[in-house]
């Protein structure tokens, strides 16, 4: 009997030894290194769950190696969190803009987003702060959404108040000059526009400003328009040969922009006439024929002095023929027209 015992005992003893190894064996896996979870650990919990922008207030958080560098992070991600948040609200369409946002260019788009960093935000507030052992500090800021939003708010208030001054001292101005006026009002409408959508997103404007300002682009737009087109011009006759190649470029360019072109003879007060006239130089090589041209458009009411004079330089080149490299400076010349004619009246 004893040595059944002592055999049960054995058996007992090597069964518990075992269950006692497979314990030590089954450890635990670690999911990450033990230094990065005692640093994340250590970090406060508004570090790590940034509040969410309010319809009051944005925030943001920085680290550093100590609290001044901690805050200025902070900032710089404040001015990320309320960019990102915009494009995708506002530039996106989401928030029911998106009949104004096909006035913005990329271009515009981009340069807001350096406008941003540049507006004054020294009304932030630093709302918590933090120092660990290891020198780490960590920052969160907050700033109000109407004491960010109102630098940018004057400014723009004072170019569109400038813009409608000067359109309500146009009436009784001639068909030319409100067609520029109205042109030139709606591209500056366009330049400060990513502002306005930007600042009216930080802080909406009240009813009447908004009304204004995105009433006032596709008025300017469509009235520019239909005063272009209520625009005649006659191309008065030229002094030589060459000088036609020119002049029937010009009457190309005004085709083209779907302005009315008249002959001389059925002019009226208010036909614009263009007189052409300029320099011409011949050039020849071993293998070109080279001419160069400098051409004067003046612009002006029929027997009255000039509204706008402009100045060509072009160029043409041909292998073949004096007359050929003529028609291809006269073509160059067509094309500056489509580019810049209109702009420059």
């Amino acid at each position: 009997m004893i040595g059944y015992r002592v055999l049960a005992a054995a058996v007992l003893v090597l069964f518990f030894a075992g269950c006692s190894h497979d314990t030590i064996v089954q450890r635990p896996q670690i999911s990450e290194p033990i230094q990065s979870r005692t640093l994340k650990s250590a970090m406060p919990a508004w570090f790590l769950h940034v509040p969410e922008n309010s319809l009051e207030s944005f925030y943001g958080v920085g680290k550093g190696r100590d609290i001044q560098e901690a805050e200025e992070n902070a900032v710089s991600d404040l001015n990320s969190r309320v960019w990102s948040d915009f494009k995708k609200k506002r530039i996106s369409g989401a928030d029911g803009h998106k009949y104004i946002i096909r006035y913005l260019s990329k271009e515009a788009v981009e340069s807001t987003k350096s406008r941003l960093k540049k507006i004054p935000i020294s009304k932030y507030r630093v709302l918590k702060s933090y120092s660990g052992e290891d020198g780490t500090a960590a920052v969160l800021v907050e700033i109000k959404r109407k004491d960010l939003a109102k630098p940018l708010k004057k400014e723009i208030l004072g170019r569109l108040v400038s813009i409608e001054e000067r359109w309500h001292s146009s009436r009784g101005q001639t068909v030319l000059e409100r067609y520029i006026l109205a042109k030139d009002s709606f591209e500056k409408m366009s330049r400060f526009l990513p502002d306005y959508l930007l600042a009216d997103y930080i802080s909406p404007f009240s009813g009447k400003v908004a009304s204004r300002v995105e009433n006032g682009l596709p008025y300017f737009y469509k009235t520019a328009n239909r005063l272009k087109k209520s625009l005649r011009f006659c191309i008065e006759p030229v002094s030589t040969p060459a000088m036609k190649f020119f002049a029937d470029a010009v009457a190309k360019a005004l085709k083209k922009e779907q302005l009315v072109s008249t002959n001389e003879t059925k002019a009226d007060s208010r036909t614009l006439c263009i007189t052409i006239n300029g320099t011409l130089l011949h050039k020849k090589s071993a293998q070109d024929h080279i001419f160069e041209a400098t051409v004067k458009l003046t612009l002006h009411k029929r027997y009255k002095a000039p509204i706008s004079v402009q100045y060509y330089k072009v160029r043409g080149i041909s292998q073949d023929s004096g007359t050929m490299a003529l028609q291809k400076a006269a073509q160059e010349l067509e094309k500056e027209l489509q580019k810049r004619f209109l702009q420059a009246v």
